[in-house]
């Protein structure tokens, strides 16, 4: 009879830690990735970055890397922009969006 309650009172502890673990690592990946949008935001000096609901995150997260990397005149022209990740290029004259693929080269 106490075998079977430690047994019990084990696996719900080992549960508890795998769900622990879980949402410590899941937190850590999502600051991570806010980071580096961030980061590639004010290196870019972008109005806004924001991303296409097609693009994964780490898709997004290679762009930000690749878009963190430009300097010069690509920079200069890139400052004030919104800017959206996505499939394709695109310019929108609505609301003056700059879209630009998640591969660009």
């Amino acid at each position: 009879m106490g075998c079977l309650w430690l047994r019990s009172l084990c696996s719900s502890f080992v549960r508890l830690f795998v769900f622990w673990s879980f949402l410590v690592l899941s937190s850590s990946s999502v600051s991570d990735h806010s980071a580096c949008l961030l980061r590639t935001k004010r290196h870019l000096k972008l109005r806004s970055l924001s991303q296409s609901a097609s693009i994964t995150r780490d898709q997004m997260d290679e762009a930000s890397e690749r878009l963190s990397r430009v300097y010069g005149s690509l920079r200069d022209m890139l400052q004030g922009t919104d800017l959206r990740v996505g499939d394709d290029f695109e310019c929108r004259v609505e609301d003056g969006t700059m879209c630009i693929r998640w591969n660009w080269n």
